[in-house]
């Protein structure tokens, strides 16, 4: 069996120490033709001292970086702006004949390259090998080989593929294209993953890469995407399509598509199903390579709709309770952005008008009391401002228990205070309207209930695609998923199917500093009990962002694998250098990834574990163009 290639060969020229571990320094000669196999990511075997007269033992190193480097130029930038420029500019054009030479045959030009352990050692006696924890080191001086394809292969997959685990091989290697990476599925859903990426890295491509995957292998995975920038829909059509319990649940009827039309048609009235396509599709947020194809997806949404497959969340008895109100009805402020004196009458009148237990749904009683209390101040166009006193008659604003405050005094609304309050009417009003209106069909709906008995069923992947036009409406919903299903499944002692709750934007799920009883909180709360508990009972969390500096350090932590690409920002490439143990060096590398390029670090899913592998994932356009022919 043939381990190493022929050629290209190098040698280990020194040894060093950083964040990372040893590093050690490479040198290839240097020819066009070797340079496109001396690569970041590529794999080597160099001799280490485990060797006897009866076995070699070889450590396997990845290249991180692979550089030509010509001497007659100095060592580096600075050593060519010291020299006297007339030699610096003969020698580089020079140097630019030698770039072209096809044997290695000038001494002056090397491919320069810096390797760091995998922490595998390959053992070869006679006909026989085997791949073990390597407990040595490779010694300078000795050829650095690289490996073969099927070495290559075996190395970067070691465990998976033979033993029998389920995978999912959703990427391939940088350096060779035709070597598939496999992702114990187990392991990744379990314990966590994290996707860091900057604006036009290919991170939504890429969450649409792995849930194809983990829905179409076979296995009951359950995947939950709560879809802050409604932006899935269109990238995840075929796995919408195709899937027999994948749907889009809207937290409430105004995050519809066409609202109107379509509310009519999941109550059962069928007559305007084309008009409600055309909606759809217009809406329909794209990727610029599919804009072209938006006509060929009314198919697939006319089937996607006829297969009640968009559903409505029924609250049921779990309506919003005081606190989850009061954020609701506060995030109006930032939008209209009233006067200080009016914005603080306001929260106050309306924290006393809701005075009840925290936790318990606000009644329609309080609902109602509160509309007609707001409409009054609307008309007479003046707001109460409240002092704290003993209280335990009815005041003019409906205000009727003890302890409670009366109003001090009056303010006048101003323009944008009364824009606040008439936003915050008419949430109130569509609650209220909500409560009286005939209830929706049982095929149009799905409540906390539904959705529990689909995470628990073992049968087959669901895939449920979470979307509001309220931040904060997704954000409590989130929480109280996430409460409700590690409960059920702490009470019934189940740890499985596995289960995975992703958050994209996670920097508006998990911020570092969030206000006391915000949707920030309860989002931040639930995703706490993921990352910490949730692999007890076979719950995971994956977490997605650009903005990595705003995540909370202690959830950030917590993933296994995570998948980096392009971050521009140094204070970022920090937060992960810090995070994960990985040298800012090698984080820099991936500046110079293409979109779809990744750095795969995993401690466990993958089975080069604990070692940066430069994979390439396809592009989710591509699948969806083939899917709409």
């Amino acid at each position: 069996m043939n381990y190493f290639k022929d050629e290209p060969k190098g040698i280990v020229v020194s040894m060093d120490v950083n964040q990372s571990g040893h590093v050690y320094a490479i040198w290839f000669p240097y020819t066009k033709e070797y340079m496109k196999q001396v690569r970041e990511g590529a794999l080597l075997a160099v001799k280490n001292y485990d060797s006897n007269s009866y076995s070699n033992s070889f450590s396997i190193l990845e290249l991180t970086t692979a550089l030509p480097r010509h001497y007659a130029l100095g060592s580096s930038a600075s050593d060519a702006e010291r020299a006297f420029p007339g030699f610096v500019i003969e020698a580089a054009k020079n140097a630019r004949i030698d770039w072209e030479q096809e044997e290695p045959i000038e001494q002056t030009t090397k491919i320069r390259g810096d390797a760091i352990c995998t922490g595998l050692q390959l053992t070869i006696n006679g006909n026989e090998s085997k791949l073990e924890a390597d407990n040595s080191l490779p010694m300078v001086g000795e050829d650095a080989h690289m490996l073969t394809d099927e070495q290559i292969k075996r190395i970067v997959n070691k465990g998976l593929v033979e033993t029998g685990i389920n995978t999912i091989t959703p990427c391939n290697l940088i350096i060779n294209k035709e070597i598939p990476v496999h992702i114990a599925t187990e392991d990744l859903l379990k314990t966590h993953f994290g996707i860091f990426g900057f604006t036009g890295s290919g991170k939504s491509n890429l969450i649409s890469n792995i849930i194809y995957n983990l829905c179409n292998i076979g296995e009951p995975n359950k995947v939950i995407l709560f879809d802050l920038m409604t932006e899935y829909a269109g990238i995840l059509i075929d796995v919408l399509h195709q899937n027999e319990d994948a749907y889009i649940l809207y937290l409430s009827k105004d995050s519809l598509p066409g609202s109107q039309s379509l509310e009519a048609y999941l109550r059962g009235d069928k007559s305007k199903i084309n008009e409600i396509v055309d909606s759809f599709a217009k809406t329909l947020l794209l990727p610029k390579d599919l804009v072209e194809s938006r006509l060929k997806f009314k198919d697939k949404i006319k089937d996607i709709i006829s297969s009640n497959k968009i559903r409505i969340f029924d609250s049921g008895s779990h309506k919003p309770n005081n606190n989850e109100l009061i954020a609701q009805l506060f995030g109006f402020k930032a939008v209209q952005k009233p006067d200080q004196e009016g914005e603080d009458a306001i929260d106050s009148f309306i924290k006393e008008i809701l005075q009840e237990d925290d936790l318990n749904p606000v009644s329609i009683e309080s609902l109602e009391r509160l509309s007609r209390s707001i409409a009054e101040i609307l008309q007479n166009k003046k707001i109460p401002v409240y002092s704290t006193t003993e209280n335990s008659s009815l005041n003019n604003w409906g205000v009727s228990e003890q302890g409670r405050s009366n109003p001090s005094k009056e303010v006048a609304l101003k323009p944008n205070a009364t824009k606040y309050l008439k936003s915050i009417k008419n949430t109130i009003d569509d609650l209220i309207n909500e409560t009286n209106q005939e209830p929706f069909p049982s095929n149009a709906i799905l409540s906390f209930s539904d959705i529990i008995r689909l995470i628990n069923d073992g049968n087959n992947p669901i895939f449920l695609l979470i979307q509001s036009n309220r931040d904060d409406e997704i954000r409590f919903f989130s929480s109280n998923l996430v409460n409700r299903t590690f409960e059920d499944r702490r009470i019934k002692g189940k740890i499985f199917p596995h289960t995975l709750f992703i958050f994209d934007e996670a920097d508006e799920f998990i911020p570092q500093n969030v206000p006391k009883d915000s949707s920030y909180a309860a989002s931040k709360s639930g995703c706490n009990l993921l990352a910490r508990r949730g692999r007890k009972f076979g719950l995971g969390i994956a977490i997605a962002t650009q903005r990595l500096a705003y995540l909370d350090t202690s959830i950030l932590a917590q993933p296994h694998t995570f998948l980096l690409s392009k971050m521009p920002r140094a204070y970022d490439r920090q937060v992960i250098a810090g995070a994960f143990g990985v040298s800012e060096e090698l984080l820099n590398k991936t500046l110079s990834f293409n979109t779809g390029q990744w750095l795969l670090f995993s401690y466990d899913a993958t089975g080069l574990t604990n070692v940066p592998i430069p994979v390439q994932f396809p592009n989710a356009n591509d699948r969806i163009k083939k899917f709409l022919k």
